[in-house]
């Protein structure tokens, strides 16, 4: 029995992708396949169309079973016949390295609440993703989406499996800041869903495709996304908490693509420094133009690398406000031993600088992380390097205590976002201290001592 058209899904597919005339479109095409587009004047349309039959996880359809169309453009989205321009692509104008299709399109196959479906751009850029229905506002929204197969332009077809990154002609990771693109795909993936535990409605702009393909990339990044949720909500209670407590400034070390200045319930009051790589917080400011902090947002452009300038920087800070908290998201992983030492004590010294919230991982959770990724980090200059047996005492020798350290698993589990498996793990009784090599990873609250 043919099913029913699913219109709100067509909606849905052609509200995501109906930037098909933007420069965001010449961007992910470009990201997708390794191509570039010059010009896209005549994609002034795309087309939708559902499959009856077909593999929605392995991403294989029965075109033969199409049953409906629907044409998007400016006015809409409208149900249509079968278009004759897209038999053989007549008229196909020369647009990339060759004839590009006329115009785009999207095939879709959807049972329940599952969803798989294909992008058309050209000859050889294809691909099939699988995805997730959510209700939302008005229709349906497709989350969780994962590619399972794409083409080259060069006709070269690889499968995605494990991770493997299809369309990627160098480096997956380029350099240090490619992480906080990458970070930025797990918040986007969480304001999706319905019962977000945060909301961070600019993550999606601020990883853009570059951080959609990283994420791809990584291997087994979906079965991973329980931890980067767990760590911002961690973060997000204890700046929450400091704040409550009177902090009046919040120093953010490698800041990356963090918008919590933004969404974040903060008062107008409170002095937000974010502190990055100069090209990182360029593309910061381009991308979050024309948005308005809650709160007083200044941007520091310096390499941390640069002990004499940080230490000019933090004193400056440090005389400036009365009760600074510090956070180092996704920082200290990437620092050798000496250079997390060194850290510390400069943070120590101005007398302002009363708590820091950081991240850590023993070093049983540094080797697997390194055996899993680390050749694609090393890449990029990434390499991860900061796993201390001590745990959080590891501070204690640089003037900073822990006052509170809470394990990302066991809060992942609390929040309900563990895999099965995981769960059972998580029941096991906690322990914050040495870890050894046990896979343990927590954010900490540390008071100067």
């Amino acid at each position: 029995m043919k099913p029913t058209p699913s219109r709100p899904v067509a909606e849905a597919l052609a509200q995501v992708w109906g930037w098909h005339r933007t420069p965001r479109f010449l961007e992910y095409v470009a990201e997708s396949f390794g191509v570039c587009v010059q010009d896209c004047a005549e994609f002034d349309r795309l087309y939708v169309y559902q499959v009856a039959d077909g593999d929605i996880e392995r991403g294989e359809f029965d075109h033969w079973s199409t049953f409906q169309w629907w044409e998007v453009d400016d006015a809409g989205v409208r149900e249509c016949s079968r278009p004759e321009q897209l038999l053989g692509w007549r008229d196909a104008p020369e647009k990339v390295r060759g004839s590009f299709y006329r115009w785009p399109h999207i095939s879709f196959l959807h049972r329940e609440e599952r969803v798989g479906f294909g992008e058309c751009y050209g000859p050889g850029l294809l691909n099939r993703k699988v995805g997730r229905l959510v209700e939302v506002a008005g229709g349906v929204q497709a989350v969780d989406v994962r590619l399972v197969w794409a083409s080259r332009h060069d006709g070269c077809q690889r499968q995605a499996k494990g991770g493997e990154p299809v369309s990627q002609t160098g480096p997956l990771i380029e350099n240090i800041s490619d992480t906080a693109r990458w970070a930025a795909v797990y918040r986007a993936r969480e304001n999706d869903r319905p019962d977000a535990l945060f909301r961070d409605p600019l993550a999606r702009r601020l990883a853009g495709a570059r951080g959609e393909q990283i994420a791809r990339g990584m291997p087994d990044s979906d079965r991973h996304t329980w931890a980067w949720v767990a760590r911002t909500y961690l973060f997000d209670q204890f700046i929450a908490g400091q704040v409550q407590r009177g902090v009046d400034t919040v120093v953010n070390l490698a800041a990356g693509l963090d918008a919590r200045p933004y969404r974040m319930a903060l008062p107008s009051s409170l002095r937000w420094v974010e502190v990055d790589l100069p090209e990182l917080l360029t593309y910061k400011e381009e991308i979050l133009g024309g948005e308005k902090p809650v709160c007083a947002l200044e941007r520091v452009r310096l390499d941390l690398a640069n002990v004499s300038a940080r230490r000019d920087l933090f004193r400056r800070l440090g005389d400036e406000a009365r009760k600074v908290l510090v956070i180092t998201e996704g920082l200290l992983i990437y620092l050798s031993r000496e250079e997390v030492g060194a850290l510390a004590q400069d943070l120590a010294q101005p007398p302002s600088f009363q708590n820091w919230a950081l991240d850590l991982a023993s070093p049983g959770l540094l080797q697997r992380l390194q055996q899993a990724m680390g050749a694609k980090l090393n890449q990029g200059g990434a390499t991860m390097k900061f796993g201390p047996e001590e745990g959080p005492d590891f501070f204690t020798s640089y003037g900073w205590k822990p006052v509170e350290v809470r394990a990302l698993l066991k809060t992942a589990a609390r929040l309900k976002r563990l895999p099965f498996l995981l769960r059972l793990v998580a029941l096991l009784p906690a322990s914050n201290g040495r870890q050894g090599s046990r896979p343990w990873g927590g954010v900490c609250l540390m008071a100067r001592q």
